[in-house]
């Protein structure tokens, strides 16, 4: 752990350690008390909480076991080495080991009070303290209270009496205070975890791995270390989870929670032993009677370990690492007594769990073939009333105890398969290699080869043994859906057509059958049944239509979520089938509908590959509507889910798209590192992955103004036509604007050429833009109002469209909002390129600039706001007329296209001249533009929005945006503020 690594949390702890160092700084004399576990993090917190400190001398102590074997060696460490040399006192050292302890804490109070700078004196491992020392600590802090030092001791949790008394004293003095350095909550740890990672995480796996470190932030961090260090593409949360347990951090944790047992009668921490094994909590009389011995409560609560529930009586080990961490001193055959004991003492299910594990660890204990079989009852059981979760766990115990039991295995794939939990069948991947041929067989290593990514591997396996009408049909039909839909997104449209053909056909027979259900046993229900079929029905049928009949597919996904309304058990697949039609309807650009399939589908708590597309299209989708603080939440969303499954290419798309925002918002640093860990990936070359990372790019180029980096990037894009028509509808126009202002429009007619003879790639938004292309193409040719034309062609088809949500206003783009924004620039920029011939237009390019300003602003667009701010600068009249610098303004603006010269008199200026302004003012005006400092100065002489506009000649709308930045730029809320400000007497 080093100083520099991120930090988290502990607020509150920070700021009574800081409180301490300026009572100390200005004379008063103070300690500090930390305790907690190693991996708690004392040492991170002092660092971080006097960083703010510089300018301190500082000496750290650190406590091992030999100071604990010699009495008085510690404070004659402490006092002699430290405060006495500070001040330079000669012939008194540290090692001088006949100096009475009297004389050093007297030498060292009057050290303490020469001091010229503020001392801090760190002692780690204080529970190593020898007991004189310890004595003499105790009463060095009693009686010291002058002098600029403070003295923060950290130790582990000790039930040592002359620990305990420091600890005392720290809670009771003025001088002292005492912090019990307890686990991270829910929100620390998913930020631990994403400064480490630099992903999103979510809040279940921030759950999952708060589940398995209890919060403890030094096995967080290695759990983020581990995620650092992997490559991308190779990760997932349950394998860093694994490395953690093995972490030097987990070690000390270890180590920590042996040494308080040490100091416990061996029944009692055979107790605390027992309770680590347990799975819950015991009574007392259970404990006893399992160890058939009398154990001591308070002994076993006065090692912090363990928790009593007051209501019920029970104890516990509330923690599942201090749980390992007692564990770890007992061997394999101790612990399968303990857990033997327990299943004596307890009864049904979690009798035979525990009996079940004991077994595994001595065979000899039991006998494991009756084990099993009251297992598999209580996980056929449990199946029939459909607590799938706990059937698994059942049988996920039988089959610990039993590798070789066929139907156990059999039994535990389809029980994976219906409570998403393939993943944890990763380590029993050889028995179910084992299986003899069958269709379970090849449906649970083709899913298992598929948490790995590996499709082809995944297409081996199903392709080795044909489906049959038996348990194991649904998990292969599993497998065939997923395969279908990734070999779809990879634009493989027949390598897995015979394998669904083949499902489909079996599928179809056991829902005829009058007992179908019994063919495929109990876990599945018909519901589920019908739900694979349905989605597999839509894979055969979208693999067979051409990628430009989009309506004939939507209207496929619509007709298999109809089969299914009404049926009972079906959500599932009702979301996956959201999801399709509803990224299907947004590549067509009816954003209305896509809006509420992929809304519905995003909603669900789940982390199939389904749910996270939904979220990256849906992110993608409030992009383009102008909503970028939503966009961004729901990317994060997608990208921070994938690492409870083992990264694949979904996942990379999550995690580009989550990079789109930031990337519009030109946050360079952010962007390029995210880009640079994806590129490690295999993934990261799939052609939805490349694609999306390709519009990334396109983004912060536009951000930049790198109008031929974002060409670049789109025409790279548009070279595979999966990637361009899943990434965005209005990819076209944005290369279109890019072409014109980089100065490549001589590509336009090529372009135009192919979009309106259907030879390129399809674009479902052809009536938008077709004339997009056609106004670039006829405003490079000099030909102002034939593109003024085409340009208020896509002007009308943008305001026809749906809104996406009852709250957004009518006309103003619905899903296109920041498309039509970007085209109120361009507008804009025609207008002012051509001052006389669009004279007409001028009032209305005005009005929709502001208005592209407003959408622009809200999305935090930095970069386009200014060219959207320069642009109400350069149509405003009196601008127009100077035509010299608006003509150099155009050219810049708007490419080598050199517009003709304005032909206009030079009006009469109406803006009054600037009074004199004192220095504070000029300071607190700096940031402003040129036309905020004028509407600034006007307000502060009481003159109002419309008396403003009058003057300037503006649209009073205009004012009032220009009032707004700059109230924001000087931090003031109303206009009284303004004229205190500019006008202080």
């Amino acid at each position: 752990m080093h100083r520099s690594d991120p930090f988290v949390g502990r607020r509150e702890e920070i700021a009574l350690i800081q409180r301490a160092a300026d009572r100390a700084r200005n004379g008063k004399a103070q300690f500090v008390m930390v305790e907690g576990l190693t991996g708690s993090g004392k040492t991170r917190l002092l660092h971080q909480a006097m960083e703010s400190y510089p300018e301190w001398n500082e000496r750290t102590i650190l406590l091992d076991e030999s100071f604990t074997a010699q009495p008085g060696s510690a404070i004659h460490h402490l006092l002699g080495a430290d405060l006495s040399a500070s001040a330079g006192l000669s012939g008194f050292t540290g090692t001088s080991g006949h100096a009475e302890v009297e004389d050093l804490l007297a030498a060292g109070f009057d050290a303490a009070q020469t001091l010229q700078r503020p001392y801090l004196l760190s002692v780690q491992n204080l529970h190593l303290v020898d007991e004189a020392s310890a004595d003499a600590l105790w009463r060095a802090l009693s009686l010291f209270q002058n002098g600029p030092v403070l003295v923060v001791l950290s130790t582990q949790a000790s039930v040592r009496p002359e620990v305990q008394r420091l600890i005392q004293l720290a809670q009771a003095s003025p001088r002292g205070t005492y912090i019990s350095l307890q686990p991270l909550g829910l929100r620390d740890v998913s930020d631990l975890l994403e400064a480490y990672s630099s992903l999103p995480i979510s809040d279940a796996v921030a759950a999952r791995v708060m589940e398995e470190t209890d919060g403890y932030p030094g096995l967080v961090e290695q759990v983020g270390l581990w995620l650092r260090r992997t490559p991308v593409g190779a990760r997932s949360i349950d394998q860093a989870l694994v490395h953690t347990v093995k972490s030097a951090d987990y070690s000390g944790m270890h180590r920590d929670v042996l040494t308080r047992m040490n100091w416990l009668q061996d029944s009692d921490r055979r107790a605390v032993e027992l309770l680590a094994a347990a799975e819950g909590s015991l009574s007392r009389s259970q404990i006893e009677a399992a160890l058939s011995t009398t154990v001591d409560p308070a002994a076993l609560l006065s090692t912090s370990l363990l928790s009593w529930e007051e209501l019920t009586g029970r104890y516990a080990v509330g923690r599942r690492s201090l749980s390992r961490a007692v564990l770890s001193g007992t061997s394999e055959v101790e612990r399968a007594g303990l857990l033997r004991s327990l299943a004596e003492v307890l009864e049904g299910e979690g009798s035979v769990r525990h009996l079940a594990e004991a077994i595994r660890l001595d065979p000899s204990l039991a006998d494991g073939a009756q084990v099993i079989a009251e297992l598999q009852a209580h996980a056929r059981h449990a199946a029939k009333r459909h607590d799938f979760r706990d059937a698994f766990d059942h049988l996920m115990a039988a089959v610990s105890t039993d590798l070789d039991d066929v139907d156990s295995l059999c039994l535990l794939a389809g029980l994976a398969v219906r409570t998403d939990r393939v993943t944890a069948l990763q380590e029993l991947e050889p028995s179910m290699r084992a299986l003899p041929p069958s269709t379970c067989r090849a449906g649970i290593l083709a899913l298992l080869m598929l948490e790995q990514s590996d499709t082809e591997a995944a297409l081996f396996e199903l392709e080795s043994h044909r489906p049959e009408q038996d348990p194991g049909l649904p998990i292969y039909a599993e497998a065939v859906t997923e395969v279908s839909g990734r070999l779809l997104s990879e634009s493989l449209r027949s390598r897995g057509a015979a394998l669904a053909q083949d499902v489909s056909a079996s599928l179809h027979a056991v829902l005829e059958r009058p007992d179908g259900l019994d063919l495929v046993g109990y876990i599945w229900d018909r519901g589920y049944l019908l739900g694979l079929s349905a989605l597999n029905t839509l894979w055969i049928q979208l693999s067979a239509e051409r990628p430009q009949n989009i309506d004939a597919m939507i209207a496929r996904a619509s007709e298999r979520l109809a089969e299914l309304r009404g049926e009972p058990g079906v959500e599932r697949f009702e979301t996956a089938l959201h999801c399709v039609r509803g990224s299907l309807l947004r590549q067509r650009g009816s954003m209305n509908d896509a809006y509420h399939d992929l809304a519905r589908a995003a909603a669900q708590d789940d982390s199939s590959s389904y749910v996270m597309y939904a979220r990256t299209q849906l992110a993608l989708l409030l992009f383009s509507s102008g909503y970028w603080d939503e966009a961004a939440k729901m990317a994060e969303r997608a990208a921070g889910a994938a690492l409870l499954r083992r990264e694949d290419a979904v996942s990379h798309v999550a995690y580009a798209v989550s990079l789109v925002v930031p990337a519009a918002r030109g946050q360079v640093e952010k962007v390029r590192a995210g880009l640079e860990r994806l590129s490690e990936s295999e993934h990261a070359h799939g052609p939805l992955a490349a694609g999306t990372i390709d519009w990334v790019e396109a983004c912060l180029a536009a951000s930049q103004n790198d109008f031929r980096g974002v060409a670049r990037n789109l025409l790279s894009m548009r070279d595979d036509s999966s990637a361009w028509w899943a990434m965005e509808p209005q990819a076209m126009s944005m290369l279109a604007r890019a072409l014109h202002l980089s100065g490549w429009a001589a590509m336009l007619p090529a372009l135009l050429r192919g979009a309106e003879s259907g030879n390129a790639v399809r674009d479902f938004q052809q009536p938008l833009t077709t004339p997009y292309l056609r106004g670039f193409e006829r405003w490079a040719a000099g030909e102002p109002e034939q593109a003024m034309e085409s340009l208020l062609q896509v002007l009308r088809g943008y305001d026809a469209s749906e809104t996406i949500r009852p709250t957004q206003p009518p006309g103003e783009g619905g899903g296109f909002r920041i498309f039509r924004a970007m085209l109120g620039l361009d507008i804009g920029a025609l207008v002012s390129g051509y001052p006389v011939e669009l004279a007409r237009h001028r009032a209305t390019a005005l009005e929709f600039a502001v208005w592209s300003a407003s959408v622009l602003q809200a999305c935090g667009a930095e970069t386009h706001l200014e060219r959207a701010n320069q642009l109400m600068e350069t149509l405003r009249p009196r601008l127009l007329n100077e035509h010299p610098a608006t003509r150099s303004h155009a050219a810049a603006l708007l490419g080598p296209k050199q517009a003709p010269e304005p032909q206009v008199a030079e009006a009469e200026r109406t803006a009054k001249a600037e009074p004199t302004l004192g220095a504070d003012v000029e300071q607190a005006l700096r940031h402003l533009s040129r036309r905020e400092r004028q509407v600034t100065l006007l307000v502060s002489e009481g003159s109002t929005n419309r008396e403003v506009a009058e003057q300037l000649v503006l649209s009073v709308r205009t004012v009032e945006y220009h009032v707004a930045n700059a109230m924001t730029k000087l931090q003031v809320h109303s206009r009284r503020e303004i004229r205190r400000l500019v006008r202080p007497r």
